[in-house]
């Protein structure tokens, strides 16, 4: 096969591209090894694959694919990232739900826009200091239990680390440009680390270990304000959130008397 073929030989079954965005789909099917796929590594126009689902341990044969875009390996058995080296200009990187326990093999990926590694093994966050072009990072449903290793992310517009063990909100200064912050479920007791984070629209800190709400003060632009499922008994700190609209609260101690002050104080909140 050459590069104008048009379709991929899977398991004696032929798979056509779809020519009108140049991708490629064999989800759930049962393939195991990408060796197996007849005419895949010559396939150097393609910009969009997804191989999500099918039973790999191991990314190969698709190292030459120099022109993709977006590749989706996601609900595999992968232990760790390799076979990508020569994917320069990929924007888009999911590989959610596989046995990944470390971050590593990313560093020649300095286009990539998008990285999604959730519900995978991984406990320290490393190996991304070279994706500076990096504008959503998705690590939730980790075992992560320090904020670490995102100083050179300074584009980052959105960083969802919910469900690990981080224990505290830290090291989070250069990421000025941040608009979504996701941090749900962790083990967080305490709002600091975030005043930097002047861009901020939404903060998601439910179902953690909070019982005062403080911190936010150079949060001027903040929209939406999760803090559901906590142990907060009053409704303070929010005084000059002019921008909030939205406050969740629902699932905390709050006396009767605390909801019905904050809500003539703060009127224009949607929810509390």
């Amino acid at each position: 096969m050459n590069q104008t073929d048009s379709f991929v030989i899977v398991n004696g079954k032929k798979i056509n591209i779809n020519r009108a965005d140049n991708s490629l789909s064999f989800r759930s099917l049962n393939v195991e090894d990408l060796s197996r796929v007849q005419g895949l590594d010559s396939l150097r126009s393609l910009r969009s694959l997804d191989i999500g689902g099918i039973g790999i341990s191991e990314i190969k044969c698709i190292n030459t694919l120099i022109n993709l875009r977006w590749l989706k390996i996601s609900g595999n058995r992968l232990t760790e990232i390799k076979g990508l080296e020569d994917l320069e200009y990929l924007e888009k990187l999911i590989l959610d739900s596989n046995q990944i326990s470390e971050i590593s093999g990313l560093k020649d990926l300095i286009n990539l826009k998008v990285l999604s590694i959730g519900y995978n093994y991984i406990s320290k966050l490393e190996g991304l200091d070279s994706l500076v072009k990096l504008q959503i990072l998705f690590l939730g449903g980790n075992q992560i239990v320090e904020i670490e290793g995102l100083d050179e992310l300074i584009d980052l517009r959105e960083l969802d680390l919910s469900y690990n063990k981080i224990l505290e909100i830290k090291n989070l200064e250069s990421l000025t440009n941040l608009e979504i912050l996701r941090l749900k479920g962790n083990q967080i007791a305490e709002i600091k680390g975030l005043e930097q984070l002047f861009n901020l629209k939404s903060l998601s800190l439910s179902a953690n270990n909070i019982t005062e709400v403080k911190g936010l003060h150079n949060l001027r632009r903040l929209n939406y304000l999760f803090l559901n499922d906590n142990y907060i008994i009053e409704v303070n700190g929010i005084k000059g959130l002019n921008s909030l609209h939205h406050l969740n609260l629902q699932g905390n101690p709050l006396s009767p008397t605390a909801v019905f002050l904050s809500k003539n104080q703060y009127p224009n909140l949607i929810q509390l």
